[in-house]
């Protein structure tokens, strides 16, 4: 029996880490054919993509796999209809910020951060429906198409936008076919999306101050010494920090997984205390090697 449980907590591993190898051998692929200049632009962008993904997604994610499998879907319903409700709140700010001259690139690139935040929200519905296969897939998707977008593609803003629109285009198609499968209709009601938006504040607001720090270390890496710079520095992070990387992208998953399927809540913070003990511990390894050999 327990060899049986074994064998399947090593597959969930395996499904769950084939993205973070394919982001990492991406990435480096980029890296060779268009050089760092060109990926520590793509780093910035999705620095800062990645921020804005945190507030549109609002923890959804994190509700979903720390909730029972039978709450998924409506768990899901929740996050999309306030993700819907926050861009239609939004939508004064980016007409405002196209007529005072703001590039429209831009205003592409925060628009398609929703892409990201759907991407997250998906792919953990997917995680805790135990449909592995399709959360390989779809996690992995973007670090594909960006890839195969910059051999033809010379502009690194452009790219991410092809790129995105792309994955968004996808994501509204699988969220389609999801609740016409479970014979669900998306309701986007005003006061219900409200409070869970209100409700929503604190953790995603945490998430933010937490995420922030290196994202904007970056950007002033790459304002004061420029792009080619900001590109070494994302990646001697990646490489150093992949220990905790690969701690928080595989192992991590997992553990909120087990969270939701737990009944107690001191069971709940106990599992969730052991993984941040588990955090610490590698956090301090690393920081002791960097300050005596790195």
């Amino acid at each position: 029996m327990l060899e049986i449980f074994s064998t399947i907590s090593s597959n969930k591993k395996v499904f769950i880490g084939i993205p973070l190898g394919i982001v990492f051998f991406s990435n480096i692929a980029i890296t060779q054919i268009k050089g760092l200049a060109f990926i520590g632009e793509l780093a910035v962008i999705g620095g800062f993509c990645n921020l804005a993904a945190i507030l549109i997604g609002l923890r959804t994610d994190i509700q979903i796999l720390s909730d029972s499998e039978n709450n998924a879907q409506d768990n899901l319903n929740k996050g999309i209809s306030a993700m819907l409700t926050l861009i239609i709140i939004s939508f004064p700010l980016i007409f405002l910020g196209y007529f005072l001259g703001v590039n429209i690139e831009y205003i592409y690139i925060g628009f398609l951060s929703t892409s990201i935040a759907l991407n997250e929200i998906t792919s953990s519905f997917l995680l805790r429906a135990s449909r592995y296969h399709f959360y390989t897939f779809l996690r992995s998707l973007p670090s594909i198409l960006i890839l195969l977008i910059v051999l033809y593609e010379e502009s690194p803003i452009k790219s991410w936008i092809i790129c995105y629109a792309a994955m968004l285009i996808v994501l509204i198609f699988i969220l389609i076919k999801e609740f016409k499968k479970a014979d669900v209709s998306l309701n986007v009601s005003f006061k219900p999306a409200i409070i869970y938006i209100k409700n929503k504040i604190l953790p995603t607001l945490t998430a933010l101050l937490c995420a922030t720090g290196s994202v904007f270390w970056l950007f002033i890496v790459s304002e004061k010494a420029g792009p080619e710079a900001a590109g070494i520095w994302s990646n001697i992070i990646r490489i150093f920090s992949l220990p905790i990387i690969f701690m928080t992208a595989i192992h991590l998953p997992l553990v909120i997984l087990k969270v939701g399927d737990l009944d107690s809540s001191y069971q709940k913070i106990q599992a969730m205390h052991k993984f941040t003990y588990k955090f610490l511990l590698l956090s301090s390894l690393i920081v002791i090697i960097a300050f005596f050999w790195g």
